[in-house]
């Protein structure tokens, strides 16, 4: 009967698909071959998807019927029945991931497999997932909304079956791949080699089966993409590996089981837009803990001595490490807290007070005597070749790329076919590999610069990282068809510079990998100066014997500091100069993303692949931020949906590059804060690390699924508990309140009240009490959020009296108006006069006095009780300061008879010239900055348009007739450009624009205005606009009319634009910025609103004489011109749309209980 039922299902298949295939028609098909499966179909909207609640089931071997017969899973080894089918006739279709690897892969594959007859090799990408859980509540089967775990995507109640749905942007390009499947003899699953790759193929073959197609379907896998690879790749098919596959799902299942259920109740105890996660939460928390452990710390101050001395006219240094055979104190010994360790407890703390008699008893000692001189030859091993984790690290510290930048970049590489694939945690390299890469070594360094021993066995395991897979090799360069890599230099032309920069780095560590050991030479003497209490010092010298691997990869210093050759045991030597050294114990370093992705891996959290994941989750999320950008990082990107609500939370940090330190966010604080107090286990590392164990087992076949998941979800201590326990128990306030250690215990002051810092939907916010229920609130500031370390309670009541008390009165004005430092929502400000009243004007500040979006220099020691500082000293700003900045634009001096002016707007100091602008340069005081440096700006960043090149502009050719003549490049091309004439680039000059004369592009800007298409030319008659229209300009004698007044917006964007314009290159993103300004400026428009209120009242009364004019001229001539209007608009062309309504209205208005859905 089943086989009956499957030969009419794939005759009707066949039928079915004489055109393309549709998602209805295989839902139809699923339905009715539900006997074999639970699956179930559904329709969503204009676009179904099919939905499986057991998939993993469907395609694994089964004692019941299925529609696909594989093989079990555990069959892994090459079939030799997969063979035959590489043959000439047949039409093979090979599915991989992305566009760009289907490209080559076709290249390689038409190669190396010719095909004869009929026969084929066609190459299509499914661009990722092409099943997944269900992103949002919308995008869940009705049948479904109703059940309590229909959010999850996930049947908590039936052993945790995934519900998968075909995405929405995914439709369409399902049922092409499913019409080339239709069409083709034999399929090769060759999407990547890892737990994902292994999925996308699972999926793959899911949805071919299901649509009733029984041709082979073949798991080809390959590390590199070259014909040697790819050619071994498909002679060993096999089939999906199912380990691998429910491996995959469980962590898809674990990371969808944390992240809906805790994230939800964030949203609701602190604000939207939060998000948890398995191995994002863990991190975090280590980064939130880094921070904690540098504001506890207590700096101490020690010195040493540093002295010269002379042998033989040589001079060389020594450090000062004993004194009365005490062992100076140095950083090393002290603790955080500021104390001396126990084993250093007998050592010398040299302090400021004790330096007299020491500098005293040194300077009495002219000689020393040479104690001890030891050498030594050490070798160092060449690095490992890179695995993913490394490459993140190694790219961060030398490129400035992030990690997210690294894995797109190394993508492109691998899927071009320039380097093997990028996501391993193992050191191995392949014989190909290791041959390739000796053969370089000896055709450019020598043979005797090749190392040997295998590099395979000779790393040990400490190197390798926990929960390795060692599935692939290392990350490498490709090896050519001439057996050989290609070099960095060949690709300069091909790569782009980002690109070839990441290939430079990984070529140059497969060298080194290979290379003989470096060998460095040291020498250690200690001198001693004076007899009784001796001082020793140490002088220690290096020289590179063989740079052996460090002559292609400089992640080490290769140069020398040779001792003088003459020193001997017993040598006596000038002591000719010292001098005592100050040093201070430092802080525990922040996190940047490098020394972030190495404590993962050495916390065995997570896998390498998903470390740029959480980075970028961290900073899109704005728990954590980083003002430093490169050379190759200066995009993070755009904020939308979900990340909004979240940055508004912190504060709207801004996100910066790669290489800057990880600083964490009050919103940082407060999230980490909460899940450690209610569910610790599942921010723990051991916990993470021993999770990770677990799911590898279920990768080999050990573990069984839906136990582990049972565990950790409803066990006695799982996520559902304690996340219900943490939403019924935890307040808001304390879910909320900002737990810094300055703040740790709440502090009365003299002004009264407790202080406490909290973070909400619309950011932080500071809360002050009074014991009697009364409490004052005021926003924290935007440029204080990232100075954490400074937040002390006495600058949080001087926040809330700022912000409540009308800020502080810094003195008069020589009219006698009072002159406020003030606090507003994004930091400190100037005001002149009083609030509400006419008159009043507001400043304001640079960053460093808590402007808008920097740092503070909110430098305060809390002393307990002390009395509350005024804002202004807080802050470090006087009262003639602020004068100066009140009297801005100050005019530094004339240049070619036109002023040069200083001022400060939205984003920081500005110079300005003759209309235009340049940002003054952070190292320079608008106040103070003279005409020397004031003009140098000028004319390099503007007259000589070194701004503008910058934006666009490829070839300026100056002034032409009143406008500036200039080749441009913009989103569709170079184009010439004068005034408001955009030019198509001569043909000709395609390959080199900048080389086009000025005649030429003069006379294609002549050619383009005097064509009547496009921009107005100069001098072309300007089109009358107004309330007379177009037809009053050309039907009619009749003078223009006035101009419309622009609004207060309008205006506000006029004198914005210019300064906005510096920070943007994109033009909606220009007028995003002045619409998000203008929201902002809410309560101080009255400048602008009195403005167009002016030119309102001079529009109407222009209007008025404009219109008797008008009836003087021609009686009746306007009420003419604008029926002409109404008739041309009546006369317009109806759409289809308005056809089709004209004809079904009268329909539908006789309808009666009409639902909704159907009549849209």
């Amino acid at each position: 009967m089943i086989f009956l039922l499957v030969c009419v299902l794939r005759l009707s298949t066949n039928l079915a698909f004489l055109g393309p295939p549709s998602i209805p028609k295989l839902q139809r098909l699923v339905t009715e071959a539900s006997n074999d499966g639970p699956f179930y179909p559904y329709s969503q909207g204009r676009h179904p998807s099919i939905i499986s609640k057991s998939f993993p089931s469907i395609i694994s071997t089964s004692t019941t019927t299925s529609l696909s017969s594989t093989p079990t899973s555990s069959d892994k080894t090459t079939s030799s029945s997969l063979k035959p089918h590489l043959n000439s006739t047949l039409k093979s279709l090979v599915i991989v991931e992305s566009p760009s690897k289907a490209s080559t892969i076709q290249k390689i594959l038409s190669s190396i497999f010719p095909t004869t007859g009929s026969g084929s090799w066609t190459v299509q990408s499914c661009n990722g997932h092409v099943l997944d859980l269900p992103k949002s509540s919308s995008s869940i089967p009705k049948k479904y909304r109703n059940e309590t775990w229909s959010r999850l995507g996930i049947n908590v109640d039936k052993s945790y079956e995934p519900i998968y749905v075909i995405p929405d942007s995914k439709t369409t390009l399902v049922s092409s791949l499913l019409s080339h499947c239709s069409k083709s003899d034999i399929i090769y699953l060759a999407t990547d080699s890892d737990r994902e790759g292994e999925a996308i193929s699972s999926h793959l073959k899911f949805l071919i089966r299901e649509k009733g197609l029984r041709m082979e379907c073949v798991r080809v896998t390959f590390n590199e993409i070259t014909g040697k690879a790819v050619g071994e790749g498909f002679e060993r098919g096999r089939e999906v590996d199912m380990d691998l596959v429910r491996a995959q799902e469980t962590r898809r299942i674990v990371d969808r089981l944390t992240g809906f259920t805790v994230s939800p109740v964030l949203w609701k105890k602190i604000a939207p837009g939060l998000s948890a996660g398995r191995v994002q939460s863990v991190g975090l928390g280590r980064i939130v803990e880094r921070e904690r452990e540098r504001m506890e710390f207590k700096s101490v101050e020690w010195y040493d001595y540093q002295a010269n001395f002379t042998l033989g006219g040589e001079v060389f240094r020594g450090d000062l490490i004993e004194v009365d055979s005490k062992k100076i104190s140095k950083s090393a010994d002290f603790t955080d807290a500021g104390t001396l360790k126990l084993g250093s407890s007998s050592s010398l703390h040299i302090q400021e007070a004790t330096l007299p008699p020491l500098t005293a008893s040194l300077s009495s000692h002219p000689t020393g005597t040479i104690t001890s001189l030891t050498s030594k030859t050490s070798s160092l091993s060449p690095p490992n070749p890179f695995i993913t984790s490394s490459l993140q690290i190694t790219s961060n510290r030398r490129l400035g790329l992030t990690s997210t930048q690294t894995m797109r970049s190394a993508q492109k590489l691998y899927e071009s076919g320039y380097i093997t694939y990028m996501r391993t945690d193992s050191f191995r390299m392949s014989e190909e590999g290791t041959k390739a890469t000796s053969e370089i070594i000896e055709k450019i360094y020598g043979q005797e610069n090749v190392k040997t021993v295998d590099v395979k066995k000779s790393k040990s395991k400490k190197d390798t990282p926990k929960n390795a897979q060692e599935a692939h090799e290392a990350i490498r360069p490709s090896i050519l068809e001439s057996g050989t890599f290609a070099s960095p230099s060949s690709l300069t032309s091909s790569l782009s510079k980002v690109d070839l920069a990441l290939y430079t780095l990984i070529y140059s560590r497969t060298l080194a990998s290979m290379m003989i050991d470096k060998v460095v030479k040291s020498t250690t003497c200690l001198i001693d100066v004076g007899e009784r209490n001796p001082f020793r010092f140490k002088v220690t010298g290096s020289q590179v014997v063989n740079k052996g691997w460090a002559v292609v990869d400089n992640s080490g210093s290769n140069t020398s500091s040779i001792l003088p050759s003459e020193l001997e045991k017993d040598e006596i030597v000038a002591l000719t100069s010292f001098e005592p050294n100050q040093h201070k114990t430092q802080p525990p370093p922040r996190f940047n993303e490098a020394t972030f992705v190495k404590e993962l891996e050495r916390l065995g959290v997570g896998r390498p692949s998903t470390y740029a994941s959480v980075l970028e989750t961290l900073r899109t999320r704005a728990y954590v931020t980083s003002g430093k950008e490169d050379e190759f990082n200066n995009d993070i990107g755009e904020a939308r949906g979900t990340m909004i609500s979240a940055q508004r939370a912190a504060g709207s940090p801004s996100l910066g590059g790669g290489r800057g330190s990880l600083i964490p966010s009050l919103t940082a604080f407060v999230v980490s804060d909460l899940l450690k107090n209610w569910m610790s286990e599942y921010v723990d590392s051991e916990f993470t690390r021993d999770m990770e164990e677990r799911l590898d087992s279920i990768a080999k076949g050990e573990g069984e699924k839906n136990i582990y998941l049972k565990e950790y979800f409803e066990g006695e201590r799982g996520l559902k508990e304690l996340v219900k326990k943490m939403d019924e128990e935890c307040k808001a306030d304390d879910a909320r309140r900002a737990n810094l250690p300055l703040l740790a215990e709440p502090v009365e002051a003299v002004a009264g009240g407790n202080v406490s810092l909290f973070v909400g939907p619309w950011g932080p916010y500071v809360v002050r009490s009074n014991g009697e229920g009364e409490r004052e609130t005021a926003p924290l500031p935007g440029g204080m959020i990232t100075d954490l370390e400074n937040l002390t309670p006495s600058a949080l009541h001087s926040i809330v009296d700022g912000r409540n008390n009308n800020g502080t009165i810094l003195g008069k004005t020589p009219e006698g108006d009072n002159v406020r430092l003030c606090l507003g929502r994004f930091g400190s400000y100037l005001q002149v006069g009083e609030k509400g009243e006419n008159g009043t004007r507001t400043q304001t500040l640079p960053k460093q006095y808590g402007g808008m979006g920097g740092s503070q220099l909110m430098n305060v020691v809390d002393s307990g009780n002390s009395e509350n500082k005024p804002l202004n000293e807080l802050v470090g700003l006087t009262f003639e300061r602020a004068m100066g900045y009140l009297n801005l634009p100050r005019t530094i001096c004339e240049y070619e008879e036109k002023k040069v002016e200083t001022n400060i707007g939205r984003y920081g100091p500005y110079i300005k010239f003759n209309n235009s602008f340049v940002s003054l340069p952070v190292e320079h005081d608008l106040l103070e900055v003279g005409e020397e440096i004031a003009i140098g700006l000028v004319i390099d960043g503007i007259i000589n348009k070194s701004a503008k090149l910058g934006r666009g502009v490829l070839l300026d050719f100056g002034k032409v007739e009143g406008g500036t003549l200039t080749v441009r490049e913009g989103r569709f091309g170079v184009y010439l450009n004068w005034k408001k004439v955009n030019a198509k680039l001569p043909k000709e000059y395609a390959d080199e624009p900048t080389s086009i004369s000025q005649e030429v592009a003069w006379a294609a800007i002549q050619e383009k205005a005097a064509g009547g298409t496009g921009k107005k030319a100069a001098g072309k008659k300007k089109v009358v606009k107004g309330n007379a229209g177009k037809e009053a300009s050309n039907s009619s004698n009749l003078p223009s009319p006035p101009k419309r007044p622009p609004s207060a917006y309008l205006l506000f964007c006029g004198e914005n634009r210019a300064e906005v314009s510096k920070t943007t290159k994109k033009l909606g993103d220009v007028s995003k910025e002045l619409a998000r300004l203008w929201k902002e400026s809410e309560g101080k428009r009255e400048r602008w609103e009195e403005q167009a209120a002016d030119a309102k009242k001079k529009y109407e009364a222009d209007k008025n004489e404009w219109a008797k004019e008008c009836e003087k001229l021609e009686p009746g001539g306007l009420k003419k011109v604008n029926k002409k209007k109404v008739e041309a608009k009546a006369t317009r062309t109806p759409s289809a749309y308005m056809i089709f309504c004209s004809e079904i209205r009268s329909r539908v208005m006789e309808m009666e209980n009409v639902d909704g859905e159907k009549l849209r």
